[in-house]
């Protein structure tokens, strides 16, 4: 299974239109889409964090980048 995790996790990546950083919470939010189309196919969450090397946020925030708090102002900005 740690194959068919890391592939998901390599086409999954590679497939993404939006390659701009992700905030934290943006990050969990595209994990948990992740997580659930990676089940419907047989692969669970410990497998997808074993091939992500750890937290499924982390790793996007790897991949991608991580958006600074000056990416997105704030209303006091």
């Amino acid at each position: 299974m740690a194959d068919d995790a890391s592939e998901f996790l390599a086409a999954w990546s590679l497939a993404r239109e939006d390659k701009s950083p992700l905030s934290r919470g943006e990050a969990e939010a595209v994990a948990a889409d992740w997580e659930a189309d990676a089940s419907g196919n047989g692969i669970g969450r410990a497998e997808l964090d074993a091939a992500a090397g750890g937290d499924l946020p982390a790793y996007l925030l790897r991949v991608f980048g991580e958006a600074s708090d000056q990416d997105f102002p704030t209303p006091a900005s």
